[in-house]
């Protein structure tokens, strides 16, 4: 007994989108989005553009193309908006807050923005933090103490990633907030301040 294939050929699924024809202009009625497809495609308009762009996010340039994304040169673009150098230490966070809710609780972009603000410029690295002086970690834990409830601190962090995807700057979020915690713990121990 020979069996069928039952399921109809699927079509070509195109990679590209035309954007007049796969848009919407109005809710007043289909005919109305009709007629003002057929205005916009018309050869003579001047109000008319034909553009198609891949179905994977893509920036369209005028003149050049589509963009083809380059991860080195967002990080720097994202790094020069929060004012840091090239060269900087900062966190790469836009404090957009995709990654809350917590399901633990720690405000991540308000830890990662206490480091941005007032650890990284004042030259403490959280990858050595026993380099900074005594002054300047007791200004850390101060801001980070008078900012942050205690349980949102990094201190509550269990590294469950729920976090991680959610993330459009793809941070390790877990090993920062691991890394500021242990910063913030080396602070406590270098300087003796209790942190409440």
């Amino acid at each position: 007994m020979k069996l069928q294939n039952l399921e109809k050929p699927s079509a070509a699924v195109s990679d590209t989108v035309d954007v007049i024809a796969d848009s919407n202009y109005s809710n007043v009625s289909e005919a109305y989005n009709h007629a003002f497809r057929a205005w916009r495609n018309k050869e003579d308009n001047p109000y008319a553009f034909r553009c198609k762009k891949q179905k994977k996010e893509a920036v369209y340039i005028e003149g050049k193309g589509f963009h083809e994304p380059d991860p080195a040169a967002e990080e720097r673009a994202i790094q020069r908006s929060l004012g840091k150098s090239a060269d900087s230490a900062a966190i790469p966070c836009t404090y957009c807050r995709y990654c809350d809710p917590c399901p633990y609780g720690v405000d991540i972009a308000t830890v990662f923005q206490l480091y941005n603000r007032f650890g990284e410029p004042a030259g403490i690295d959280m990858a050595h933090p026993d380099r900074a002086d005594d002054e300047k970690k007791r200004q850390f834990l101060t801001r980070y103490q008078n900012n942050l409830e205690r349980n949102q601190r990094a201190s509550h962090c269990t590294a469950c990633n729920t976090c991680l995807p959610r993330c459009p700057q793809h941070i390790p979020i877990p090993r920062d907030i691991r890394a500021i915690d242990n910063m913030v713990q080396q602070f406590i121990r270098d300087t003796g301040k209790v942190v409440i």
